[in-house]
């Protein structure tokens, strides 16, 4: 019974939703805090709850992706060349 609680502990403890871009390590930090402090899992899923009732109140596209955790950076090489045809918009 010791055994199936402390397994179950945790598994919990390492099934922890996060955000996208965290690494590795920063994962294993937040999981060992959900182990040694029981609440810190709690705490990040009533972050994800705000975040998701946020996201029902932005209209702006651009809002709701950086709610969403949604944003990404495109870079081109300085040896990318547009393909023949291609139209290229500047901002």
């Amino acid at each position: 019974l010791i055994e199936f609680i402390a397994t179950n502990y945790v598994a919990h403890a390492f099934t922890i939703r996060f955000n996208p871009g965290y690494g590795p390590i920063y994962s294993i930090m937040l999981s060992v805090a959900a182990l040694v402090f029981p609440y810190f899992g709690l705490m990040v899923a009533c972050r994800n709850l705000e975040c998701l009732i946020l996201l029902f109140f932005k209209k702006d596209p651009l809002n709701r992706a950086l709610k969403a955790g949604a944003l990404c950076a495109v870079a081109r090489t300085q040896n990318w060349r547009p393909e023949m045809g291609e139209k290229v918009w500047k901002l």
